[in-house]
């Protein structure tokens, strides 16, 4: 994290193929609290990204892992100050 208050924010690592939507910024900063309003902040603060990160996290097109460990994507699940999120094109398999 580089800003000098980034310990108290959650950084959002966004995928490549988004970054181009978000001013070419492959990181994103938020205030701590649910998935949701992460996401949402990050939507609020870059526009274009809303339709493809949403349907990307509903379809499960996306997958999210925070501090590492990839979640269920549960909208309500708490991210505490100092986390890192990362939004991971999903890796399909069979």
């Amino acid at each position: 994290m580089h800003d000098a208050d980034s310990n108290e924010k959650v950084v959002v690592y966004l995928p490549a193929h988004m970054r181009g939507q978000a001013a070419d910024r492959s990181e994103v900063f938020a205030e701590p609290g649910s998935l949701m309003d992460i996401i949402m902040s990050v939507v609020q603060q870059f526009p274009d990204l809303e339709s493809d990160l949403l349907r990307g996290i509903q379809e499960r097109d996306i997958a999210i892992a925070i501090d590492e460990l990839i979640t269920e994507n549960d909208p309500t699940t708490q991210v505490k100050a100092g986390s890192e999120i990362r939004l991971l094109p999903a890796i399909a398999g069979g």
